[in-house]
């Protein structure tokens, strides 16, 4: 068990939050630092991870909002900007079921 985890968390690889590994779509996205941490600002955008390969895990990723209503959330199974899976936050919905949501994306 304890090698299991071992093995698990020697797994985690932490992505660089750059323009080099992302490709940035869309007005408004671009890398930046926020709070003293590097960051990705996407403003009515998407970023796909460049070169890389996942199976199954978890994935963990921090969110910080400006107020105003807004989704934030993450692509998966991305094959581009048009064709991918979305996981995505409705803060400005909060408390309420729908609040976080999925939806397939396929050929825009």
């Amino acid at each position: 068990m304890l090698t299991s985890l071992l093995l698990a968390l020697a797994a985690a690889q932490p992505v660089p939050l750059d323009a080099a590994r992302w490709t940035l779509v869309g007005q408004g996205a671009t890398s930046m630092t926020y709070l003293e941490r590097p960051s990705l600002f996407i403003d009515n955008g998407v970023a796909l991870l460049r070169d890389s390969s996942f199976g199954d895990g978890t994935i963990e990723f921090d969110v910080a909002l400006h107020g105003h209503a807004s989704f934030a959330g993450i692509a998966f199974r991305a094959l581009s900007a048009d064709d991918h899976e979305l996981i995505y936050l409705r803060p400005h919905l909060s408390r309420r079921p729908d609040a976080l949501q999925y939806t397939p994306i396929y050929n825009g």
